[in-house]
């Protein structure tokens, strides 16, 4: 164990990462998290850590938490949030609140949207059987794929 004399952020933020990247650690990544509140280290990358445990996990309901938390304490959202987010609810189906979400991200002049975002609507649009939206957001994806990432794709496959 570390003392905590030596623990700064990039220690905390480290432990944190390690913990959420390994799902079994879920309760090592929250202690070190509330630590870091505490301490005044939870910073918007921080939550971002916690928000992609969260998703990967499946435990959407604390994803809500963390949102909340994030508006109350005026912690910006950054593209990383905000994509973190829309997978989110895509990933559950929920369609209006992934709607809300992407019209706030192409209203943003500090957001820019990547075809992956697009992508992951348009797939949630198709599971819930709403084809012409999700032929919408994939002709907007398809816009967006560079040459790179093309030849990125087809070696991929």
């Amino acid at each position: 164990m570390v003392p905590d004399q030596l623990k700064g952020l990039q220690a905390y933020f480290g432990l944190l990462h390690c913990y959420a990247h390994h799902k079994s650690l879920e309760q090592a990544a929250e202690t070190t998290f509330q630590k870091m509140k505490e301490l005044g280290f939870a910073k918007g990358v921080c939550y971002n850590t916690m928000l992609t445990l969260y998703s990967h996990m499946g435990k959407y309901r604390k994803i809500d938490i963390l949102v909340k938390e994030i508006e109350e304490k005026g912690i910006g959202y950054n593209l990383d949030t905000l994509s973190i987010l829309l997978n989110s609810y895509a990933a559950t189906s929920d369609i209006d609140r992934m709607e809300k979400l992407l019209l706030k991200m192409e209203a943003d002049p500090l957001v820019t949207m990547d075809w992956l975002n697009y992508n992951s609507a348009a797939n949630a649009f198709l599971r819930v059987g709403l084809r012409e939206k999700a032929q919408t957001l994939l002709r907007r994806s398809e816009q967006l794929i560079t040459l790179k990432t093309r030849k990125l794709l087809m070696n991929t496959c």
